[in-house]
Order: structure tokens, then C-alpha cells, then sequence
């Protein structure tokens, strides 16, 4: 029996409300919201991928690490990373790497293989002026060895044959102007006694040195030397007049070295007055050896 009191009908849980079984109507496209409804959140639409592409990474980055993914950000396909990727292994192919201190000879040899040094100091081909003009091949072949050794390429053993040569043609140039002044001084002191002074000069020379200290002294200034050249011509007159030596000797010898000389600094096309000519040291080096160092004939008393 259902309960009648009022306390009874309060104390009861109320009834659930019955449902309506007409559904609410759902509006259609494009109407207006209800009023005082919120409005509905537009979908989301996601960017259609790129051709070849699956998300927001290239196809061809999948299944690469992020650093790796960093270093190809610049390449905008896989076409153009292997480009670079074959012209930086050609650029690698024709480089070498510089051998540590204990590199293994065979390591040192194929670097400097790749440098262009030959493997035999005979392999450089260089340019050297020739013997007549005063070249010295044994001096030549302990520079090839000392090239070979320092590991020189072709072009740096040139670059030092040059400099040589070219300090033997300024030593050649300064000796030669050196000689010019010695005699033009000698002139001006002994006037008209030059020639037999250089004359007398001749003989103590080649009575006191032999050749090769007589070589010697042609080559270094010490040959142009007024003091020297003096000392030996007072030396030479002395050995004149005590009978060891003819005395008109050392005065026809001079006379004859002097036209020489004399030919040859008055033909303007002589090698000697022609800096840049093949023969032009030579020639320096002749009249220097004319002027000091011509053996004349002697004869002992």
C-alpha cells in the first residue's frame, strides 16, 4: 500500500522525470546557434602533405636520427645531397693528409709522391746555367741529394737553383764593379808606372801563391784589394831587382794583358758590357782574371 502521509510522501526519493521521446530537432547546415548557445569549435582540417612526403619530413629523412636530419636541412632532396656527397668525395680523393713524425717510410713516400717529388734526386728537371759559364755539377748533385732529403717538390728546387744563381750573378756583378775601382785607383796612384807596378804585381803573385790560392783570391774581394795588390807589386820590384826575376818580364806580360783588356772593354758588344747575355759572368770573371792573375814568364838569376 503506498504511503498516504505527507511525511511519508517527503521521506520518498522524488521520481525520475520521464523522458521525452521526441528528440530535440538538430539544426540544419549553416543555421544560426540557438540563442545563449555557444558556438561549436570549427574541425581541424591537416595540411595535405607534399608530393613525396608523409607528414612534415621528406619521404627520404624517414628513419634518420636528428642530427642527421640536421645536417640534410640544407639539401631539398635526396638528388641533391648525393650530388654533393660524390663532389666532396672527389674533392676528398685528391687530397692528402700531412704524415705524423713516426710516420712509416712507405707512409712518408706516398705523400710526397703525391706532391710531385721524385723518387730519385736525378728526377728533378732543372734549369742550371752551363759549366762554361762557371756551373758546377758536383755542387749541383749534393743540392739534388740535400732536395730529395728536405722533401722539396720540382718547383721549390727550382725556386732554390734560382736563387743561387742569381746571387752568383750579383756576387759576379759586385767583384766585377770591385775590380773597376781597384784599377782606376791603382791608375790614379801609380800614373804612368801602372803597368810595370801590375807587372811586378804578376810575379810576387805567382812566385808566393799557387794556383788555386790565385783562383781563390779571384774570386773574393780580397783580390780587388789596393793594400794587397800594392803590397805584392813593391814585393815583385824587390825580386826584380835583386836578380831572381827578369825585370822587363812582368812589364811585357802586363802590357799584353792591358790590350787585351782594352779590346774588350772598347767593343760595347762584348758580353762584359751585357748584364742579361749568357756569357756575361764569364766574361767579368776573364778581365778580372786579366787584370790580377795572368802568369808571365820568369826566369831565376
Amino acid at each position: 500500500m503506498p504511503a498516504t502521509t505527507v511525511v511519508a510522501q517527503n521521506a520518498a526519493p522524488p521520481a525520475a522525470p520521464t523522458p521525452d521521446p521526441t528528440p530535440a530537432p538538430v539544426p540544419a547546415p549553416g543555421a544560426a546557434p540557438a540563442p545563449g548557445a555557444a558556438p561549436a569549435t570549427p574541425p581541424v582540417t591537416p595540411p595535405a602533405p607534399a608530393s613525396g612526403e608523409t607528414g612534415i619530413l621528406p619521404a627520404w629523412h624517414h628513419g634518420l636520427g636528428a642530427e642527421e636530419i640536421r645536417g640534410l636541412e640544407k639539401f631539398k632532396t635526396a638528388h641533391d645531397a648525393g650530388k654533393a656527397y660524390l663532389a666532396l668525395e672527389k674533392k676528398l680523393g685528391n687530397s692528402v693528409n700531412i704524415p705524423a713524425a713516426d710516420a712509416k717510410p712507405e707512409e712518408r713516400r706516398a705523400f710526397l709522391s703525391k706532391l710531385g717529388v721524385p723518387e730519385k734526386a736525378e728526377g728533378y728537371e732543372l734549369k742550371t746555367p752551363s759549366e762554361e759559364d762557371g756551373w758546377s755539377k758536383t755542387v749541383e748533385a749534393e743540392a739534388r741529394a740535400k732536395f730529395l732529403e728536405a722533401g722539396l717538390t720540382p718547383a721549390q728546387a727550382q725556386n732554390m737553383i734560382d736563387l743561387h744563381v742569381g746571387l752568383m750573378q750579383k756576387e759576379g756583378e759586385s767583384l766585377a764593379k770591385g775590380a773597376m775601382t781597384t784599377v782606376d785607383t791603382l791608375k790614379k796612384d801609380w800614373g804612368a808606372g801602372y803597368e810595370r807596378n801590375m807587372g811586378h804585381f804578376r810575379v810576387a803573385l805567382t812566385e808566393y801563391f799557387d794556383a788555386e790560392t790565385i783562383q781563390w783570391l779571384g774570386s773574393t774581394p780580397a783580390g780587388n784589394h789596393v793594400g794587397f795588390i800594392k803590397a805584392l807589386a813593391a814585393l815583385g820590384a824587390d825580386l826584380s831587382d835583386a836578380g831572381f826575376v827578369r825585370a822587363d818580364v812582368g812589364v811585357q806580360g802586363g802590357a799584353q794583358v792591358q790590350a787585351q783588356i782594352d779590346a774588350i772593354r772598347k767593343d760595347k758588344t762584348h758580353p762584359f758590357h751585357i748584364k742579361g747575355h749568357p756569357q756575361h759572368d764569364a766574361a767579368v770573371q776573364e778581365v778580372f782574371r786579366l787584370e790580377q792573375a795572368a802568369v808571365p814568364l820568369r826566369e831565376r838569376g
